[in-house]
Formats: C-alpha cells, sequence, structure tokens
C-alpha cells in the first residue's frame, strides 16, 4: 500500500472534491481489479474506509439497520448512484465502468470518475406509510424500496419503527410537491448539513440521504421539525411551502461521557486489584 503513490494522490483528490460516497468495487469482478495486494486481502474500499471517506462498499459489520442494503447495489442502475449519493467511483484506467459515468481525473494508474447525482438530498413526489416491528422485518421492507422503478419516480415508504406490529404498505399514496423543487444551496460536513431548498407549489417531504438515527436533531430556519425514518432508511422531515434554510446536525447521547468516565474508572480501579492480587507476599 505504501508503495503504491497513485492511490494515495486518489485519496488526496477525493478529499478536496465535494463530499460525496465513492464507489471502488462491490462486485468480485471490478474488485479484483482495483486489488492492492494478493489473496484479496486488501482493497481500495478498505483504505477509503480508512481515510474517512464516505463509501458504497459491503459493510465489516451491520451496525445500522439498513447497512446490508449495499450487497444490493448495482453499479449498472444509475438510480442507486442518485439515491445513495454515490457521486464518485475508482477504478483502473482503461477499465470497463457503466456509460453514465464522467472522467474527472487521471491519476496515474487510476482515473476519478464522477456520477450524476441529485446531491444529498431528495424531494418526494408521493409517499405510503408502513410499520415494522422487528430489524428484520424492516431490513426486507427497506429492500424492496430501492426498486429503479420506485427511486426514479419519487416514491418513498415512510416507517413507524420499531411498531408493535408489522403491517404492508397501507393507506393511499399522499402525493406533496414536486415538480417546483428547488435546491439553491448544500453543504455537507461529518456531523452536520446545511442546506438552502423548498417547493414553490406547496408542502413536501424531504429526505436526507444519510442513515435515520434520533441523534439527527433538523431545524428549519432555526425551528426543530420531527424527524421520521424513509426508505431506504434515511433521515425524512416535513417542509412547508417555498424556500427555507435546513439545518441538521448529530449530537451524540449525552450518557456517553458519564459512560466513558465511568468505565475508564472501573478499568483503572480492576487493574488496580490485579496488581495487587499478583505482587509477591513480601510486599506491603
Amino acid at each position: 500500500i505504501a508503495r503504491d503513490r497513485d492511490l494515495a494522490s486518489v485519496v488526496e483528490a477525493l478529499k478536496d472534491l465535494p463530499p460525496g460516497r465513492v464507489y471502488a468495487g462491490l462486485s468480485d469482478d471490478w474488485q479484483k481489479q482495483v486489488d492492492l495486494v494478493p489473496f484479496n486481502s486488501v482493497r481500495i474500499p478498505d483504505v477509503l474506509n480508512f481515510e474517512g471517506l464516505p463509501r458504497m462498499a459491503k459493510p465489516y459489520a451491520s451496525l445500522s439497520l439498513d447497512a446490508d442494503l449495499a450487497f444490493s447495489f448495482a453499479p449498472a442502475d444509475r438510480g442507486m448512484w442518485d439515491l445513495f449519493n454515490v457521486r464518485y467511483a475508482v477504478a483502473r484506467a482503461g477499465q470497463a465502468v457503466p456509460a453514465f459515468l464522467v472522467p474527472l481525473r487521471q491519476v496515474g494508474q487510476y482515473t476519478i470518475y464522477g456520477a450524476p447525482t441529485s446531491g444529498w438530498t431528495a424531494f418526494a413526489s408521493a409517499y405510503v406509510t408502513r410499520t415494522a416491528a422487528t430489524d428484520r422485518d424492516l431490513f426486507y421492507a427497506l429492500l424492496e424500496t430501492i426498486a429503479t422503478d420506485r427511486t426514479a419516480n419519487g416514491l418513498f415508504t415512510r416507517y413507524t419503527y420499531p411498531a408493535a406490529v408489522t403491517s404492508p404498505e397501507t393507506g393511499a399514496k399522499v402525493a406533496v410537491c414536486f415538480a417546483g423543487r428547488r435546491l439553491a444551496y448544500e453543504r455537507m460536513q461529518t456531523d452536520r448539513f446545511d442546506a438552502l431548498l423548498g417547493c414553490d407549489g406547496g408542502d413536501s417531504l424531504v429526505i436526507l440521504k444519510v442513515t435515520y438515527h434520533p441523534n439527527w436533531r433538523v431545524t428549519v430556519d432555526d425551528q426543530p421539525v420531527r424527524t421520521f425514518m424513509v426508505s431506504p432508511g434515511f433521515i425524512g422531515f416535513e417542509l412547508p411551502r417555498g424556500m427555507h434554510f435546513v439545518t441538521a446536525r448529530y449530537t451524540s447521547t449525552p450518557l456517553k461521557t458519564p459512560l466513558l468516565v465511568v468505565g475508564l474508572a472501573a478499568a483503572i480501579a480492576l487493574a488496580v486489584f490485579r496488581r495487587r492480587l499478583v505482587r509477591p507476599p513480601w510486599t506491603w
């Protein structure tokens, strides 16, 4: 890896580009062409993860409810690149890639491509509602929502999870403002998102393409709004008619710091106790 100076330059180039997820292989055929060392032990997605770059790749562990959706990512499906905001791809020079990818930069033996996406947000044209009682039920429900016919038409599902029971999609489709949607500005950072956006024709349902978690707090014109999970496991919120300034921030759970302090104190106490147990009997 240290000898691959081209890859180091690729990483630096990606860090300088506007934030977006990066794809460097998911299927075996693509991955084998961008492996770094023999025996398939290290791949470019591993390096991207190490460098803290957002990526579309097989998860190391399914820590989020929608993580395993990455296994269903289809590189030839242009709609999936937009749905997950996979903005860039990395491939070896001369490697076959989907036709809609546009070369952005040649870096030695690699090429960085750009994919056409709508950015970190999406507007729903309509939505249906659904409930899920378990994480397994939720995952398979989310899996159904990444079909091309749904994503291309702006149809999303609004979830109640966890619910008392699992139910199929219920009720009629709820139409929301879509034709007059506008995005004037957006900026994504590690734990914060800002945007100026809205829809001229009425109230809208906006999807932030980040895995839903209740610790994400969304404000519209500095006023807090309720968030909920929408397909495929992203953050959803309602937006009144017209243009508004939206901010989303991730705030850590308040208990984390006290628990960390307690954990460190317990570890120190255990270390001292064990040291006393193993010291020679002639020491006092």
